[in-house]
């Protein structure tokens, strides 16, 4: 008998010895997760992450990270409390048995957002909740309550409650991301109100091979009013990267349902543009140099100055793969009828070094663009000579007492209509397009610098001195 209580309470030394351990070693790993994740928040972002504290204990740590945003008067100050795997303690403690699970490590913390905005002190406290599996993935909650704020310039800002996730892979490999605000609202000091409602953004992104974010994301706005003059609703932008055969392909769907100016109404809209063999590790390299150049805190003009150098580089070195872009789809309809179009430009670089010049850029680049206007669209444009030119017939004697008798406004928006392919010449704009059959169309073309409108150069008319 003695001999078994020994053997089990050796076992129960063990076992606690184990568990003991094993939290020790799971406090070392979260810590080594949670400076890699403010580590890789720095690499991947233009702010500067600054550790002022880091205590680790056996059941958890304590952390205080602050994040400065270049240029700006304002820090982000993240108080965290980090419990120690392989069972968060405050799960047992609040009595939250059926979230408990095996992991790493579970942030609570305090983002704070400090500093001063146009005179104004700004406070707003964020909780986030963070927890971190043994695989070294996991996942970032965020739940904000509804709020009123008063804004630095007066206005009223009111928010319900947002609701944002984050699934992460290890080392931030893959995110997938859901961020829900069911209303956000602006009250003006100068009156007027600015509402959007049902507002979200969802994305499942991993990194590529080039270093570059690839996968599906999604934003999408329910109702959009600035009262009383504007309102459009269902807005939402689609968009999708994926590596193609070594090149990064990125498709962009743009779609509004209506938009409503001052009672007017227009849409529903759509487009959907293509880029294709872009350079994914070129565009990695240009963000990080973007997020470098941010954190020097460069003044504006020298910030306008680089950006222009570094973008120009990222256009030459893409401009090796051909890379091209391509409106497939654009039609937006209106009271007066659908406008109807699609591009294709390609930026060829294969056989030369366009990086030496703008110009040379500029000659690369190629492609047409494809436009078709109802008549109803052209009429605002010509409508005042064609009315001219009934009141001269008038005048002129040109039209008979029935036919004076015949036009009704009905009628005269009829002629309007007909007569307008051969007033196309009166407009700067009209004057390039064509009539054909129900609609006019243009066709536009850019090579090696020239601008073709339907086939004919343009020639741009130099204002002359006085």
């Amino acid at each position: 008998m003695k001999k078994i209580f020994i053997g089990l309470a050796l076992f129960v030394i063990v076992l606690i010895a184990g568990f003991v351990g094993g939290m020790f070693y799971l406090g070392m790993e979260a810590e080594k997760q949670y400076k890699a994740m403010m580590r890789q928040i720095s690499e991947n972002s233009g702010v500067t992450v600054k550790e002022k504290s880091y205590s680790r204990g056996l059941l958890l740590s304590q952390a205080e990270t602050e994040i400065g945003l270049a240029k700006s008067p304002l820090k982000l100050v993240i108080a965290s409390t980090i419990h120690h795997g392989p069972i968060a303690i405050d799960d047992i403690i609040s009595g939250r048995y059926g979230e408990l699970k095996l992991i790493t490590a579970k942030i609570n913390s305090q983002v704070k957002l400090t500093g001063f905005a146009r005179n104004r002190e700004v406070k707003i406290t964020i909780p986030v909740t963070t927890t971190i599996g043994i695989l070294g993935n996991g996942n970032i909650n965020l739940n904000l309550p509804p709020k009123t704020q008063k804004l630095a310039n007066g206005d009223e800002l009111h928010w319900q409650n947002i609701l944002t996730n984050i699934s992460f892979g290890k080392n931030l490999k893959t995110l997938k991301t859901s961020i829900q605000i069911p209303l956000l609202r602006i009250k003006k000091t100068r009156g007027g109100t600015i509402r959007l409602s049902q507002i979200r953004y969802t994305s499942d992104i991993h990194e590529g091979a080039a270093g570059y974010p690839l996968g599906k994301q999604r934003f999408a706005i329910g109702k959009f009013e600035v009262d009383p003059f504007f309102s459009a609703n269902t807005f939402t932008i689609d968009s999708d990267s994926r590596e193609v055969g070594g090149n990064i392909n990125i498709t962009a769907m743009y779609k509004i349902g209506y938009i409503d100016i001052m009672g007017e109404k227009y849409g529903p809209g759509q487009m959907v543009v293509d880029l294709r063999k872009l350079d994914g590790a070129a565009l990695a390299r240009f963000s990080k140099t973007l997020n470098s150049m941010y954190k020097k805190g460069m003044n504006a003009q020298q910030e306008t100055i680089k950006n222009m150098q570094n973008f120009m580089r990222l256009l030459a070195t893409l401009a090796k793969q051909a890379p091209e872009l391509e409106v497939s789809r654009l039609s937006f309809d209106t009271t007066n009828g659908t406008l109807n179009g699609k591009a294709k430009f390609i930026l060829d670089g294969r056989n030369r070094d366009l990086s030496k010049s703008p110009f040379l850029l500029f000659t690369a680049l190629q492609g047409t663009v494809d436009l078709a206007v109802p008549p109803g669209m052209i009429k605002p444009f010509l409508a005042t000579y064609i009315y001219q030119d009934l009141e001269n017939y008038k005048r002129n004697g040109k039209l008979s007492k029935d036919e004076l008798a015949r036009l009704t406004p009905e009628l005269i928006d009829k002629v309007i209509i007909r007569a307008l392919p051969n007033y196309l010449d009166r407009n700067s704009f009209t004057r390039h397009l064509k009539f054909d059959g129900d609609r006019f169309t243009m066709t536009a073309k850019l090579q090696r610098g020239q601008l073709f409108i339907n086939g004919k150069p343009l020639q741009i008319r130099m204002p002359t001195p006085r």
